[in-house]
């Protein structure tokens, strides 16, 4: 089962077949390897973009709310990709600035691990193909 509006890569999964807004089936792949989290996770490159609390992730490139010097321009390696969940500073593990104004910032875990991911947000569940 799975939350009826989560995306694939909110699933945790490793494979998925969906319905594109056209109507259309087509499979969908992410790299399993890539959820995988050693030491602190300054290597992590995988798809989780929540925090251990269920707060969105902002845009590492994004302004606001978070105003913040962690950019891919002056970390280049650091794989700082959309609203992935990343170790660029050398923390205690992933985390990444929220877009909840009242919280700058907030730890995360890797895909499949977070207590929220076992619950809808909205209450339900519908059953994978």
């Amino acid at each position: 089962d799975r939350c009826s509006d989560d995306s694939f890569v909110e699933s945790g999964r490793s494979h998925a077949t969906a319905l594109d807004p056209r109507g259309a089936w087509e499979f969908i792949s992410r790299d399993a390897a890539a959820e995988e989290l050693s030491g602190r996770g300054e290597d992590y490159r995988g798809y989780q973009t929540r925090t251990r609390s269920g707060r969105t992730c902002q845009s590492w490139e994004a302004q606001s709310p978070q105003h913040h010097n962690t950019t891919a321009a002056l970390l280049p390696d650091a794989g700082l990709k959309e609203n992935f969940c990343r170790n660029p500073t050398g923390a205690p593990t992933i985390w990444c600035y929220t877009t909840d104004p009242g919280t700058r910032w907030e730890f995360c875990d890797r895909l499949g691990s977070s207590p929220w991911e076992s619950e809808c947000l909205n209450g339900y569940a519908v059953k994978d193909e």
